[in-house]
């Protein structure tokens, strides 16, 4: 959701740099953040561990940002960071860590 609307306001003020003639390619460095997100979005699809870290990090990251900690918002990534975190325990235990190592290091 937090993506989408990034998404919404960068082609609002792309839009509106093109309708005054002060378009610049660095405005396409906003894009940035947003591919980062479905990047993510894309591991944890596909259920690798990486994902839910760079998930956790990132939106622990996100609430350095003033405007990130506006109360609507803010609930939303302590929860996005609860989720990610709670998951990769979850899904990615340390005992199945520990036994593919060994599996590996054996063969």
């Amino acid at each position: 959701m937090i993506t989408v609307k990034k998404l919404y306001f960068i082609a609002l003020i792309q839009l509106n740099a093109i309708a005054i003639g002060q378009f610049s390619p660095l405005l396409l460095v906003d894009l940035l953040v947003p591919a980062i997100h479905f990047y993510i979005l894309t591991k944890i699809v596909r259920f690798d561990r990486q994902g839910y870290q760079f998930g956790a990090v990132l939106t622990l990251l996100a609430l350095v940002r003033p405007e990130n900690r506006i109360m609507p918002d803010f609930i939303m990534y302590l929860f996005v960071v609860a989720s990610s975190v709670f998951l990769m325990l979850y899904l990615f235990p340390k005992q199945d860590q520990l036994e593919k190592t060994k599996k590996l290091a054996s063969s």
